[in-house]
Formats: C-alpha cells, structure tokens, sequence
C-alpha cells in the first residue's frame, strides 16, 4: 500500500515579481521549486520501495507530468524538480512513509527563499480549513493562496473572509467553486472585488463532495510577497485548531537586527468567542511574561498580537518561546518575524501531536559561502515536564549518518537550539541532508513527550541596501518511528 502525501505549488505570482525598480514589461527573477523529501523511518528496505510523484496544473486541473519508480534507502534524502513553470499541486506516493518540504527559490540571486511543509490526509480539513491571516495590500504584501483537493473525487468549495471588526465576505467566484481530484485552485487575492485594499483578516474554507452536503478533505497553503521588493514567506493552514497552540520561537526587538514576532489567532470553533492568552518562556523554562488579550476572538475571525506586547512580566530583547492557550474555542496560530536587516518569515503554530514521536527535517543546508544557505533549528519541549536527552542526528543524502548532538534535557516549554556548524555535520565547511530529533540513548529515540520544532534557512546578502539576511521558515514533521 503505498502513502500519499500532497503540496500545493504556488507559482504564480512568484513568477512575475520584477526586480526592485525595474519598469513595467522587463523579465523579473526565474523562480524555480523542488521538493526536498526524506525517509526517515527505521525499517527494512528493498529493491521494490520506491516513490513516485504526479504534477497537477491549476488551470486545467488535469495531470501535468510525473515521475515514477524513484529507489527509497533509510534516511535518504533528496530533490524532486518542478521546474520554473508549473502552477497547481502534487501528490506524492511512496512504498514507505517519506515527508517532504516545498522550497522556491532564485538561485545565485539576493531574493527570499520560501518553504513549507507537504501535508498528508489527516492533516486536511474535514468539511473546513482555517487561514488565520489573510491580507490585501497590507504594508505591500498580499496573499496567494493555493487550495489542494486531497479526495478521490470531485468537491467544491465555498470562501469566507472576515475582517477583524465585524464584516464578512462571501466572494462570488469563489462560491460553490469546484476542485477535481488531487487538482488545487489558486486564489489571488488581489484580484477579489469584494475586499477592500488594505485589507487584513482571516478566512474559512469549506469544502463539500460535489453537490452534496457531506464534508471533503482539503488542504492549503499561503505565499506573500514583497510587492516590487526581494522578501517573501509561506504557511500553511490547517484543518483544526487546538486550545494550546506552540510557538518556537518569540522575540521582542532581539539582538542588534531587532527581531520581532507577531501572531494572527484564529477562531476555529463554530460558536463561543476565544478568550485567549499568549504566554512566553525563558530558555530555562521559567515565566518570562504573559498578554491577556482584552477581547474574546468571535468565530472565524482573528486577533493580532505583537510579542513586544505583555499584561505582566517583560518579552524585550530575549529569545524565548510562547504558547498560545484559548478557553471557550479552540484556536489556530500563524507567526510572522521581521527585522531591521530585511529578514522576513512565517510559520504555523503548532499542536502537540499524540503518542511517541520523533520530528524529521527533510531539508537542511550550510553553505561554506556566506551568502549561501544556512539551516537553524529550534527544538521547542510542548509537554508539561522536562523532556531528557534529546538527541539530533544529522543524514547525509545517501542516508548515511554524518553527526549525532546531544541536546540533554530541555524544561518545559523552552527550547533548545541546533545547526549542522554547532553539531560538528560539516564536510569540506558544507552540509546537504536531512535530519532526525528524538530523544533517549538508544534506538529507536522515541520522545515520551511531544516536540514543536522550526527551521529558518536564511542567507547573507551583500550589495542591496537595508538588506543584509534574507530567509524563511518551516516546521518539523513528527512521525511515528
């Protein structure tokens, strides 16, 4: 039985960003995608595991190309390419459970990279999908968002934005608008009537099987760029909230670049506003300061909170963690950073998955150039008690094993740090391949409590004015070793 995994490929826009100050006409930046996958599941392979990935258009819906009967080995990893024009969506199947990251970028060129992670089914949304930010020309950037039907069947969707006062917007082009099998759609937010410029606010996706009421599956993910500008970043929704949400990490005006994190928090629940509470932690677990937020979120809507931004307590200039908690709905997260050095990303907060897990990282590079990529982690403890020996080890592509990093125990709530520099992974002043964070002294490195873990890849930047890092963020995948 092979596994499938799905990602929504947002090209669209990327493609016709110009080049600051370029006139109307000129060729802007070629982007180009991968997808960056990873086995990281210990088990026997053989000549028979393999995977195969299928290439949907957005515009026809239809099959767009593919690739078949890739070797799987343990803990490889490796690249899919999509190339420069695609737009629409992915299904990857494999004999054996892969994740997989979604990567553009321009290479040799001072332009953000973006990322974020495939889904698989049980990640969609059962009849609805939560957005938490959505914007239209807000300080220039605007949403794109790309919605993947993960059904074996035909379903249509029906959009809803809301704002954060009390409008609500039902668009007519995006009203019982239908998604065929494994296809996306792509939904240009820009090109909406029905929102106003400037507009900011949240929105919820539900989805139905063809022309009957009975909930379908989807999933989405969201892309915003720098209008006329070289930033950009990526999310992805999710298919449920949660009354605890995990954020990695949470900064107020920290370091000399000033990096700040903001939340959007959104009401996923179907009839109690959220009265929510955003808590940030020291790096050894204690209490660093808390933001009660005055006004319970009314359902489907967002509010938007600024770490800098505490009732109690002191966020500024530290590297900390923060947990958003709700009580009456539960809630979903996105957190977006900005510094005064032109770095830019975003993420999706997280809930504490279930079980004993690890988290895979399929994607993870150091380059020895400056202005090449470099991989950051941060290992966030989301249990209630101190989690003991957590351990990173780092794969090259052949699925060899080129490091181990002994993390020891991280307190409750905070959170520990890692790169293939600090964890002694390099070759040659270099690193290419995947990770694996588990915990224990012996295989197979199961955590008894749950991890949040994110990774920035950012790169230096050299010749462009205000601009001297620019980069994004992506989430860790847990599985079940």
């Amino acid at each position: 039985m092979k596994r499938l995994i799905f990602i929504c490929m947002i090209l669209m826009l990327l493609l016709v960003v110009a080049a600051p100050g370029a006139a109307r006409g000129q060729t802007g930046p070629t982007w180009s995608s991968v997808i960056q996958y990873f086995v990281p599941k210990d088990d026997t392979y053989t000549e028979s595991d393999n995977l195969s990935v299928i290439f949907y258009d957005k515009t026809t819906q239809q099959q767009a190309g593919s690739q078949s009967d890739i070797p799987l080995t343990l803990h490889q990893s490796g690249q899919l390419l999509v190339g420069e024009t695609l737009e629409g969506s992915a299904v990857v199947s494999a004999t054996k459970p892969i994740m997989a990251v979604y990567k553009q970028d321009v290479s040799g060129d001072n332009y953000s990279p973006i990322l974020y992670t495939s889904f698989d089914a049980a990640q969609a949304g059962n009849g609805k999908y939560y957005i938490p930010t959505v914007q239209k020309n807000v300080s220039s950037y605007t949403s794109l968002i790309g919605i993947q039907n993960v059904e074996s069947l035909d379903l249509t969707v029906n959009l809803t934005f809301y704002d954060t006062g009390t409008n609500t917007y039902s668009p007519a082009a995006y009203q019982t608008k239908t998604i065929k099998s494994q296809s996306s759609i792509l939904v240009d937010v820009s090109t909406i009537s029905e929102l106003p410029d400037g507009f900011s606010g949240s929105l919820v996706i539900d989805a139905s099987r063809g022309t009957s009421s009975s909930p379908a599956r989807v999933v989405a993910a969201v892309q915003e760029v720098l209008s006329g500008g070289r930033r950009a970043y990526a999310f992805e929704g999710v298919g449920a909230g949660a009354s605890a949400v995990f954020m990695p990490t949470a900064m107020c005006n920290f370091g000399r670049n000033r990096q700040t994190t903001y939340y959007a928090i959104q009401n996923t629940g179907t009839g109690p506003a959220a009265s929510v509470t955003v808590t940030y932690y020291n790096s050894d677990g204690s209490f660093a300061g808390s933001n009660v937020i005055a006004t319970p979120v009314a359902t489907g809507r967002k509010t938007s909170v600024s770490a800098c931004t505490v009732t109690s307590g002191s966020t500024a200039r530290r590297l900390l963690t923060a947990v958003v908690s709700s009580t009456g709905a539960p809630v979903a997260a996105i957190g977006k950073l900005t510094s005064r050095d032109g770095l830019a990303t975003a993420f999706t907060g997280q809930a504490a998955p279930a079980g004993s897990l690890k988290v895979a990282l399929p994607y993870v590079e150091w380059s020895a150039a400056l202005t090449g990529y470099r991989t950051f982690i941060a290992i966030m403890n989301v249990t209630g008690s101190e989690l003991d020996n957590v351990r990173i080890q780092y794969f090259a592509p052949d699925g060899g094993l080129t490091a181990t990093q002994d993390l020891g125990p991280i307190p409750a709530y905070s959170k520990r740090n890692s790169d293939p520099y600090t964890a002694g992974a390099l070759t040659d002043g270099s690193y290419n391949g995947a990770v694996t964070i588990g915990c224990g002294t012996s295989e197979p490195y199961a955590c008894s409590g749950s991890l949040a873990v994110l990774v920035r890849v950012q790169k230096g930047v050299r010749g462009i004015r205000g601009l001297s890092v620019l980069g994004d963020d992506y989430n860790g995948i847990p599985f079940a070793p």
